[in-house]
């Protein structure tokens, strides 16, 4: 029935979202913004840039009475670009996983391309992957709609209806929803919290998976796909940019 596999990147993937998070409330909470973590996960994880810039200036505008210039998001960027270059590492089995799933498979992620590749790279993951790795960049709008998705089910030629999307945000739930998609909710980046399937769940999730293993194995137990070769990893992208 399901013919390839979509992933998120950020949480599911590669363990940034722990990072980001920690960084972009601390900036925030120097701003005035104060965010408790279940909260600032359940409002903005999974969304793009413009997106999320939007939503903290709603915010902003309502609690301080001001909207944080282009300087403080630009200020963050590099705050999160340095400490996901000094502690960014993949999700633990997400390469073993990857090796053992025999299925066309693409990411669809709201992280800006160029910081994609890296990240990709960074960890190990991008022969796995490789070329058909996505961002919110190339398509009209981000998550929570479908277009990134579609998009990333399209270059690999299948059917929106017979992919499977993995994701850890509640907005990547909605986005994969929106797409047809037969959404699973994963749960083993550092960021999940007790709490954090039940948001999943009702985005729409249809099950939630814990860890890379069980993910495999729920892979092998559908019987995905025919073995491809990994696609050969291409010389990374410069300069580095964080997502979000």
């Amino acid at each position: 029935m399901y013919e390839a596999v979509i992933f998120d990147c950020d949480g599911v993937l590669v363990d940034s979202e722990i990072i980001v998070i920690e960084i972009e409330r601390a900036e925030l909470a120097r701003e005035g913004l104060h965010y408790e973590q279940g909260a600032f996960i359940a409002k903005f994880n999974g969304l793009p840039d413009k997106a999320f810039r939007a939503a903290v200036n709603a915010d902003a505008a309502e609690r301080i009475g001001r909207t944080l210039p282009d300087a403080f998001f630009e200020a963050a960027h590099v705050a999160k670009d340095k400490a996901l270059r000094e502690r960014l590492q993949p999700v633990p089995g997400a390469a073993a996983m990857l090796s053992a799933l025999q299925a066309p498979r693409a990411v669809a992620s709201s992280t800006r391309k160029v910081s994609l590749g890296v990240k990709l790279r960074e960890t190990g993951l991008w022969p796995y992957l490789g070329p058909h790795a996505y961002s919110a960049e190339e398509v009209a709008r981000g998550k929570p709609h479908p277009d990134v998705f579609l998009h990333a089910s399209a270059q690999i030629g299948a059917e929106p209806a017979r992919c499977l999307a993995i994701e850890d945000s509640a907005n990547g739930v909605r986005a994969a929803v929106a797409a047809g998609m037969r959404p699973i909710g994963f749960l083993g980046g550092a960021h999940c919290a007790p709490g954090h399937g039940d948001r999943l769940k009702a985005a729409g999730a249809v099950e939630l998976i814990a860890t890379m293993a069980e993910l495999a194995e729920r892979f092998a137990a559908l019987e995905l796909g025919a073995p491809e070769s990994a696609p050969q990893p291409e010389a990374p992208p410069s300069p580095q940019a964080a997502d979000r």
